[in-house]
């Protein structure tokens, strides 16, 4: 009972996360905590460590990694254009007397 009211909560955060800030943001507190609830299942609930939760687990986090990386580099190819068209050197103006 207690884990029903636990799913709906997160589910209605996840939810309301969508609302006010964005479906971005909630993929990936969705994609964050996939992994995090496999893990607290075999802990807590003694779940056995099967191979396919293994694969599971191993996908997820690297799709979270990849994912991360993929805007790290995006973000500073970005910056690296911003700091390069900003440093160009500017035309001279003659002003006439």
């Amino acid at each position: 009972m207690v884990s029903v009211l636990l799913w709906q909560a997160y589910l209605l955060g996840a939810i309301g996360v969508v609302f006010c800030a964005s479906s971005l943001l909630s993929g990936i507190i969705i994609a964050v905590s996939l992994p995090i609830t496999q893990i607290l299942a075999i802990i807590f609930y003694k779940e056995s460590f099967q191979v396919e939760k293994g694969v599971a687990l191993l996908l997820s986090v690297w799709g979270f990694t990849s994912y991360f990386y993929g805007e790290f580099k995006q973000a500073k190819k970005l910056k690296r254009k911003h700091i390069s068209e900003t440093k160009l050197p500017q035309p001279l103006t003659i002003q006439n007397p």
